[in-house]
């Protein structure tokens, strides 16, 4: 299966090129020898063979662009807080312990069990749902 890495970054938060260029090449370290590519307001049509696409949002503006565009949103715990809070919507659900969620929610599912985190635990609900194409924020 081939992987590649999308880092994006918003221009107007990263008006230093070498800290942008210097950031892109810790990062881009952490994958390795799998393809990785740069991805700004200048080109962000990155076309990619890969089977699986890791992206990498650089700055808070692109978070919310990504999470604004979402069909659905899941959110593990207290990132539906977060999510309310900052994007002004209700998350599709909200999966994991919920020992940290503060805020009351429609579709909460409620995972007791401790051997896996929430991420994961919010990924495997994905999957029961037949929901893919996932982006992890």
């Amino acid at each position: 299966m081939k992987t590649v890495y999308l880092f994006f970054a918003a221009r107007r938060y990263w008006t230093d090129e070498t800290a942008l260029q210097k950031a892109y090449a810790e990062l881009s370290a952490l994958a390795g020898n799998a393809e990785h590519h740069l991805v700004t307001e200048a080109d962000p049509d990155v076309i990619t063979d890969a089977d699986c696409a890791v992206l990498i949002p650089m700055s808070g503006a692109i978070q919310k662009r990504i999470l604004d565009a979402a069909a659905r949103v899941v959110c593990c715990d207290s990132a539906a807080d977060a999510y309310r809070r900052n994007c002004g919507r209700e998350p599709f659900a909200v999966v994991g312990d919920c020992d940290s969620v503060r805020g009351r929610f429609r579709n909460v599912v409620r995972v007791e069990e401790q051997d896996t985190n929430d991420l994961a635990k919010a990924v495997g609900f994905c999957r029961e749902k037949g929901i893919g194409n996932l982006v992890i924020l």
